[in-house]
């Protein structure tokens, strides 16, 4: 068939989605010529893939790699024709509920300075195909959140935030006089945007008349990306040899180890898996500093701190996730450098970072698809009712008429 008879488009009524949500959206197909295509299939896909080479430059590349399916489909049917398809404009809408407990939609590949050489990734879409014609294609991938990672951190009293707290003694001016302090560092959310700004609240409480003096406030927002794979057999672990470290301490940032997973029994007791953090994964993605504060402002401390959350070069952080083979998080690190004192250092865990909000109109689009023939099959498990298709859900698509 000629391709130029076809035109294909899919989409979906929104461009991001939560674990059991219901994924709605429409096929859109042009035929302007003769064609033997004569039906519309569509398959669903959703899959974690890791690709690891330790190190690029060898002559012996060790390779560790898998692929696990969350959301898998062989073709279904959505629409069929009796004969081939006749000249004019379509519109298919179909349906697909989504599995619950998905990990989050991820992107993250080795820096090019890296001597090791790896690419994780999660992603989740539609593909439809012409039936008779199926080298004519289309896809579109969608957004998985998977806000539910604050769980592995707080209370469910403290889910709308998170306040990590020091108490210490500050010396002050006087000698051998210490000033009981107590600083704490408020995340009024744990849900976030990639490009947006992480808002902090700084409270410093003392028993003492004189406030502390701070030379300087820290911020480094740091990532952890950790990679597990099925524990190497006696035979592969042999030929590998050294190149398992059987450490438990926590790699230092741009170091490349694998672990057994030990230490992570209240995540995983079968100690059937190992786990890598790979060289270039670990690191600081963004850092500023606030120096010479006046004491002025600390009385009750700052109301209002702002970190973007992009790494140093701009670019929006990918975001959070917890699948089966990749764990990627966020923290932040507040340094706290009183005068006279040594620093302070405080820990908060970003639990949530979603990707970038996009609108439903940020896709490519023909006049055409405003004026289709809407088709919809009683046989096929992805058609949606008529109820449906004049309801919102389909309000953001051409060619439907919201009743």
């Amino acid at each position: 068939m000629n391709r130029m008879a076809a035109d294909l488009i899919v989409r979906t009524e929104r461009p991001e989605y939560t674990s059991g949500d219901t994924v709605y959206g429409a096929v859109y197909l042009k035929i302007s010529g003769p064609t033997c295509a004569h039906g519309v299939q569509i398959k669903f896909f959703g899959y974690e893939t890791f690709n690891y080479l330790r190190d690029k430059n060898a002559l012996n590349v060790e390779q560790i790699q898998d692929t696990k399916e969350y959301v898998a489909s062989d073709q279904i049917t959505l629409y069929e024709f009796q004969d081939s398809i006749a000249l004019g404009q379509y519109v298919f809408p179909f349906q697909k509920r989504l599995p619950m407990d998905l990990p989050g939609s991820t992107c993250l590949e080795s820096p090019r300075d890296s001597s090791a050489e790896w690419k994780v990734e999660i992603v989740y879409g539609v593909e439809v195909s012409l039936m008779g014609a199926s080298d004519i294609k289309a896809r579109q991938t969608i957004s998985i959140t998977q806000p539910s990672l604050r769980m592995l951190y707080m209370k469910p009293e403290t889910l709308d935030g998170y306040i990590e707290t020091r108490s210490f003694g500050l010396r002050s001016w006087l000698p051998f006089v210490t000033t009981n302090t107590d600083v704490s560092v408020c995340i009024n959310s744990q849900q976030f945007r990639a490009g947006d700004n992480l808002k902090l609240k700084l409270d410093i409480q003392t028993d003492g008349f004189v406030k502390p003096k701070i030379e300087s406030i820290l911020f480094q927002l740091v990532r952890d990306l950790r990679i597990t794979f099925q524990k190497l057999s006696a035979k592969d672990s042999e030929l590998l040899g050294s190149s398992l470290c059987r450490t438990l301490k926590r790699p230092t940032s741009g170091s490349d180890t694998l672990r057994l997973n030990e230490d992570l029994n209240n995540f995983d007791n079968t100690l059937s898996s190992e786990f890598i953090y790979p060289q270039g994964a670990s690191y600081i993605v963004q850092y500023s500093r606030l120096v010479d504060i006046e004491g002025t402002k600390l009385v009750n401390g700052i109301e209002e701190l702002l970190v973007p959350l992009k790494d140093v070069n701009g670019k929006d952080l990918p975001p959070t996730t917890l699948g089966t083979n990749i764990w990627l998080m966020y923290s932040l690190k507040v340094t706290l450098k009183f005068q006279k004192n040594d620093p302070v250092d405080l820990h908060l865990p970003l639990c949530s970072i979603l990707p970038r909000f996009q609108e439903c109109s940020d896709w490519r689009r023909g006049d055409w698809v405003y004026d289709c023939h809407v088709m919809i099959s009683d046989k096929s498990p992805c058609s949606v009712s008529q109820e449906i298709i004049e309801s919102v859900k389909f309000s953001t698509l051409p060619s439907f008429h919201v009743v």
